[in-house]
């Protein structure tokens, strides 16, 4: 979904414990979107569409499309969730 400036957000269970308010809700769309480059190697360059959401008091600069996304769905399985290293295994 893509938003303007001026829409409200709302986040989820994932988005409030990213941005550390558990009792806010509901974000604003300060900019975007707009595209945002990163460069992640010598000759690789990664481009996302971003927006800067206001959250309560704070402002969250460049944040991804996709993250954002995540932010504001609650997802009902981990299937998207990273898997991380237990430590037990010979990889």
């Amino acid at each position: 979904m893509d938003y303007k400036r001026g829409d409200l957000v709302v986040l989820s269970e994932f988005g409030r414990l990213i941005t550390g308010e558990m009792d806010t809700d509901v974000g604003m769309i300060l900019e975007g979107p707009y595209d945002l480059t990163v460069k992640t190697g010598d000759k690789v360059t990664t481009y996302y569409t971003a927006y800067d959401i206001l959250i309560g008091d704070e402002t969250m600069k460049k944040v991804p499309a996709e993250f954002l996304r995540r932010m504001t769905n609650d997802e009902e399985d981990n299937t998207r969730m990273e898997e991380m290293d237990d430590g037990d295994s010979a990889d």
